[in-house]
């Protein structure tokens, strides 16, 4: 899909999203949220998840993938939240707790990364 494609799909789906339930969708937001990481189009990811969730439908899979917009976006913060919600609701074996908890030091990271050097100068 061109990124003009991209941007059409994903205001169509929120539009959807904003009318019915998320599990009216068939599959196709979850669908589209992997085919909008793929693209590294994050912006779009992440107004996508948002409609989703606001919907009231919880997928610890979209959950991640949220997550994941929102670091590269710039809101580790807000990713460090939702990953703690998720990683106390999902079983400590599963791959979804695993990624979460691989997306909470990736979060952590891109904090110290983002926070001013406040360290003495020479």
């Amino acid at each position: 899909m061109t990124i003009e494609e991209l941007h059409t799909a994903a205001k169509a789906m929120i539009d959807r999203l904003e009318q019915e339930r998320a599990d009216n969708t068939d599959g196709k937001a979850k669908a589209l949220i992997e085919t909008l990481r793929d693209e590294r189009q994050f912006k779009l990811l992440i107004g996508v998840a948002a409609a989703y969730s606001a919907t009231g439908a919880y997928d610890p899979k979209i959950v991640t993938r949220y997550a994941q917009g929102l670091i590269e976006s710039g809101d580790a913060a807000k990713a460090r939240e939702l990953l703690a919600e998720l990683v106390v609701k999902v079983p400590a074996a599963s791959s979804v707790f695993i990624e979460a908890k691989g997306l909470q030091g990736r979060a952590w990271k891109q904090t110290f990364f983002d926070s001013a050097d406040n360290s003495s100068g020479p």
